[in-house]
């Protein structure tokens, strides 16, 4: 049975990712996402165990299934099965993912041969914002789950360097570093890493899709802000001067809003945050905010 999941978040490498770790002598990876904890839960564990791979003494079973992570109930049942499980979470930058949720839902229907524009599908501010905000699913996750049985990765950092993140993975899971530089080639057509096989199954559904550039620049941009937060998912972090909006998303209460210091304009008040590293000194920043009266 699994001892550590991949439960999001979708859109954002979790396949290529579990393709990845699926290449370790000691992991074995469930080839399909059960969705147990989500929508099969009444199959029982018995069914939960005839979805896994066979594995020996010494190999780990991992599963993947993105739409853990968005529901509490699944979470919940997570942790009743075993509150040692170890979750890994996979950000991204929430632009980005937008637009690949948006290509992937065009692939779907091609042949049904809808007609939506990128923008039609986003909807109004608000339902962009509730598909961008995370910072309730941490929320979740860590009142459930201790820092150290949660590892929170960067699609960025798996793009760029995926040897680095494969061997972070490896520590977090417990295993020694079997991942070396030649196991990785850069594939100048996609435009990133794939590991050096030709099983790969990955394709190239962006250049069909068109995303309306005026669209994606109607999403708020953010004024550079400074802040100190010492902790994020066991991570030291330092103040970090952070600019643009490629740099740090803020999202409070599902509301987009601008920065101004550390104020929120928009009648809110910032309360906490949460930090997630990225590439270079990109950040993911989600707030929490409380009402001015």
């Amino acid at each position: 049975m699994p001892k550590c999941l991949i439960v999001g978040f979708a859109k954002c490498g979790t396949y290529a990712l579990k393709s990845f770790l699926s290449l370790h002598p000691s992991i074995v990876c469930a080839e399909n996402e059960t969705q147990f904890f989500s929508r099969f839960y009444h199959k029982g564990f018995d069914w939960y165990k005839q979805q896994m791979p066979l594995s020996s003494e010494h190999q780990i079973t991992l599963e993947k299934t993105p739409s853990y992570v968005e529901s509490k109930l699944a979470l919940r049942r997570i942790h009743a099965f075993n509150s040692s499980m170890k979750l890994i979470v996979i950000v991204r930058n929430p632009v980005i993912r937008l637009q690949s949720s948006y290509a992937h839902f065009m692939s779907k229907n091609k042949n049904r041969k809808m007609n939506i524009t990128f923008k039609e599908w986003c909807g109004d501010n608000k339902s962009i914002a509730q598909r961008m905000d995370l910072s309730s699913y941490f929320v979740d996750i860590y009142s459930l789950f201790r820092r150290d049985q949660v590892l929170v990765l960067s699609e960025e950092d798996l793009e760029v360097d995926p040897l680095r993140v494969m061997q972070e993975v490896e520590t977090f899971i417990g295993l020694n570093h079997s991942f070396t530089k030649g196991i990785f080639v850069f594939n100048f057509k996609k435009g990133f890493f794939c590991f050096n096989t030709s099983n790969s199954k990955f394709r190239d559904i962006s250049s069909e899709i068109k995303v309306d550039p005026i669209t994606v620049e109607s999403c708020p941009f953010l004024t550079p802000l400074s802040f100190d937060d010492p902790y994020m998912s066991g991570r030291p972090c330092q103040s970090t001067p952070l600019s643009s909006f490629f740099d740090v998303l803020v999202l409070c209460s599902g509301h987009l809003a601008k920065l101004d210091d550390s104020t929120l304009c928009c009648c809110y008040r910032f309360s906490s945050s949460l930090v997630i590293p990225g590439r270079g000194n990109r950040f993911y920043l989600s707030m929490e905010a409380e009402n001015e009266p």
